[in-house]
């Protein structure tokens, strides 16, 4: 959430992946695997974030011309469904 105040003007944060992993405080296990990364970081985040604060949250992984990924791209925007109930 605090990475999403700093740049909420923009409602765009790219951050490199070990950059992530160290803001998070990402388990080893996550950091040698995007795909636990994914699943148990980045999608619990994002769910927390969704439910609780009320952001429509894009995300996708970056990469620099192979497989392995680089960065990690959010895109969010207040929810306006949220404030109708």
């Amino acid at each position: 959430m605090e990475m999403f105040a700093q740049y909420r003007d923009t409602g765009l944060v790219r951050i490199s992946f070990d950059d992530f992993c160290h803001a998070m405080d990402a388990p080893p296990s996550c950091v040698k695997d995007f795909g636990q990364m994914r699943r148990r970081v980045i999608e619990v985040a994002v769910d927390e974030l969704t439910g609780k604060d009320g952001l429509l949250i894009e995300w996708k992984p970056t990469k620099q011309g192979g497989r392995k990924v680089t960065g990690v791209e959010f895109r969010f925007k207040p929810n306006p469904q949220l404030f109708l109930f």
